[in-house]
């Protein structure tokens, strides 16, 4: 195994953050009967001390999508408590909206992490091509979140994406060469790919490795051991993971014992954000 050990437990954690914040409104959100005063009561409730409350209305602002609810929660990234700030990018991500992009093109170099991952996921969201170099730097992130949702972001992106993340794929960083791959396996489109199909039949172990997800989606036959070769040179714990639920025998056996040798067969190994990709899951 390489020593490149990135620990992705928390983008799970972060996606699923972001998935309770689109989940059920109160009944007035989903008829969408807000009055301007309602939105700004929750804004204002949105950078409440009370964690819940912010939360909640988080969640509501994702939910209504209100033109008039930008300019605030532009304001909210610059608040003082980080959780204000990455629940305002995480909104400003659902509703959408371009005026939103320059604001959190900056918020990507915000101090606290978190807030940089959930910026990275919300510029992917909002699939504006003027984010793609920014993600691309974030590449180099010291957080593995942030990393993660970057490339993401950029698989989100998609077709604008694919000259930089070719590019990127020979970069000097191996943590930009390795996302670099998953955003591409990320994104449907024949010159990402045929990159893809290359590192294949060329045994680029790095990029293979990289771009998981799309080899196990594919399921080609044959294939699991040059993906096992590629998971013991370069793998990280979620690749273990994502073998052990990809329901190709193979791949579980070679997962189940990482897994048994690293966490002594008493931590379940947490892993990529769902649904898991499953071997052959993405054949046409």
């Amino acid at each position: 195994m390489t020593d490149h050990h990135d620990k992705v437990r928390t983008p799970l954690v972060v996606s699923m953050i972001a998935v309770l914040l689109t989940l059920s409104q109160p009944r007035s959100v989903v008829a969408g009967t807000q009055t301007t005063a309602e939105v700004e009561q929750l804004i204002q409730q949105l950078q409440s001390d009370n964690d819940a409350a912010s939360f909640d209305a988080a969640r509501a602002l994702a939910k209504l999508k209100a033109p008039s609810s930008v300019e605030p929660l532009i304001k909210a990234l610059a608040h003082r408590a980080p959780r204000v700030r990455w629940r305002a990018a995480s909104v400003l991500g659902a509703i959408k909206d371009s005026r939103s992009v320059i604001p959190l093109l900056a918020t990507l170099k915000d101090t606290d992490e978190l807030v940089r991952s959930h910026t990275a996921g919300a510029l992917g969201q909002i699939k504006d091509p003027r984010a793609i170099g920014p993600l691309l730097e974030s590449l180099k992130d010291t957080d593995a979140r942030v990393r993660w949702n970057a490339a993401q972001g950029l698989g989100d992106i998609g077709g604008p994406s694919i000259p930089s993340l070719l590019k990127a794929l020979k970069d000097q960083n191996p943590n930009v060469r390795r996302w670099a791959a998953f955003a591409l396996g990320e994104i449907k489109h024949p010159q990402a790919v045929a990159a893809l199909e290359g590192a294949l039949a060329d045994r680029n172990l790095e990029t293979i490795a990289g771009a998981y997800q799309y080899f196990i989606r594919k399921g080609k036959p044959g294939t699991e051991a040059v993906l096992i070769a590629s998971f013991q040179k370069y793998g990280i714990e979620e690749m273990a993971f994502a073998f052990i639920l990809s329901e190709n025998k193979q791949l579980n056996k070679v997962g189940s014992a990482w897994q048994r040798q690293n966490t002594k067969g008493d931590t379940l190994i947490t892993g990529p954000p769902s649904p898991h990709p499953t071997w052959g899951s993405g054949r046409k």
